[in-house]
């Protein structure tokens, strides 16, 4: 287990630093300009991580080839029932709604310059590639990471509880950012309860693509707000968390099938 987990989070960060010091090495080749190294990287940060999930998938299907198996179905990427697409949104909409109006009401953000410095540079970018890369890239890619192969892959061998817990750790983990990683863990926890009850990696796709496509539409788009309406914001995503945890469990209670049934694998012809 731990050596799979090791491989699977190596091909990212190694593909993230492939294509970062590709970003170096080249910029001075066709261009004179001095130019900040880390600057540069910053305003190409969406252009690599686009590259390094493309790139990073393409080495999960390598794998999974060698070990003859389908990374689709290994990940559970099957239908789901359309009830769970409708409670995934209210909790993709709650998830946002709820920290966006704890971190600013709180000022958390004021604690973490990091985590202020990233957000500011991320509004700064072309709004239809924040959309791409935030709203779409990034759920896709995180939940075949974290939730369809790694949690496919620990739960095998951990009680569900510490599996969840530690793929959770990791999704917080590759936000880079101890604010970003704190509320990605809570979330992480969320999603991958919801995918384990419902056994469709669509489900956890779909509350992260709302998440994050509400908080691109918000931050660059969005007009600023009083300490009145992020207080109701914070009450909405309360209101919109509960009933859909509720119903997500429901539906588990309810569902003849494990969840777990899609692990064991036939080879790939």
């Amino acid at each position: 287990m731990t050596g799979f987990v090791l491989l699977i989070l190596g091909i990212f960060f190694a593909v993230n630093l492939f294509f970062s010091s590709i970003i170096v090495i080249l910029y001075p080749l066709f261009f004179d300009a001095p130019v900040d190294f880390m600057e540069l990287i910053e305003q190409s940060i969406l252009v690599i991580y686009i590259l390094t999930s493309l790139f990073s998938l393409l080495l999960f299907w390598i794998v999974f080839l060698v070990m003859r198996k389908s990374w689709v179905r290994f990940s559970q990427f099957r239908k789901t029932q359309s009830n769970h697409l409708w409670y995934s949104v209210l909790m993709g909409l709650g998830f946002f709604m709820f920290f966006t109006g704890l971190l600013d009401l709180t000022g958390l953000p004021e604690h973490f310059p990091y985590y202020q410095e990233m957000m500011e540079m991320i509004t700064r970018q072309p709004f239809l590639l924040s959309l791409l890369t935030i709203g779409v890239v990034a759920p896709f890619f995180e939940e075949i990471m974290c939730r369809g192969i790694i949690l496919n892959r620990i739960r095998q061998d951990l009680p569900v509880a510490a599996a969840i817990l530690l793929q959770a750790l990791l999704f917080g983990i590759i936000h880079f950012n101890w604010l970003q990683g704190g509320y990605a863990f809570v979330g992480g926890i969320f999603m991958g309860l919801v995918f384990l009850w419902t056994g469709s990696l669509w489900v956890p796709v779909t509350i992260h693509l709302v998440w994050n496509i509400s908080s691109v539409l918000v931050s660059h788009l969005g007009p600023a707000v009083d300490q009145f309406l992020l207080a109701a914001f914070l009450v909405v995503g309360i209101l919109l968390l509960i009933p859909s945890i509720i119903l997500f469990k429901n539906t588990r209670v309810a569902s003849k099938e494990p969840p777990g049934s899609a692990m064991d694998q036939e080879p790939i012809v």
